[in-house]
């Protein structure tokens, strides 16, 4: 007698942090919710970011959308500056409108430096020299240009 996973064939979406910057949302479509949209003429898929205010208050304060390919499953997410509390909704659009198919649990981001969430060109840190020692420089400016600068 074999046992499935509990998350075979269900329509859901998971959202976790590889760092106070980045999230990884991975999700999966079951079967029949992949029938129903292979029914609907156009539709398309998309990552709605929904940006809260609590843990508990799921109305969202900000909203961003990122379309997604069909036939993939997985998506790196940067996080805007300075947000507590991020939940991810999987959502379809067709000619009829648009429908969350799944969402994933609320996420809680840690409260990072602010030297790393406010860096840009020209912004001058006031670092103690034993800081400096360490280079902390040269890896927010190395992070910005890797991770910042083709977003602004």
């Amino acid at each position: 007698n074999t046992h499935l996973p509990k998350g075979y064939n269900e329509t859901q979406v998971s959202c976790i942090l590889r760092n106070p910057v980045w999230a990884f949302v991975f999700w999966d479509i079951s079967e029949n919710d992949l029938l129903m949209l292979k029914n609907l003429p156009d539709y398309s898929l998309a990552l709605r970011m929904c940006i809260l205010g609590s843990e508990k208050d799921l109305n969202p304060l900000e909203v961003f959308e990122i379309a997604i390919p069909k036939n993939v499953n997985e998506q790196y997410v940067l996080i805007p500056a300075g947000k507590e509390f991020i939940r991810v909704e999987l959502i379809y659009t067709s000619g009829s409108g648009r429908e969350v198919l799944a969402f994933s649990s609320v996420v809680t981001i840690p409260k990072g430096s602010e030297a790393v969430e406010n860096i840009h060109p020209g912004i001058e840190n006031d670092f103690p020299q034993i800081i400096k020692l360490s280079g902390i420089e040269k890896i927010l400016t190395e992070h910005y240009k890797n991770y910042c600068h083709s977003f602004s």
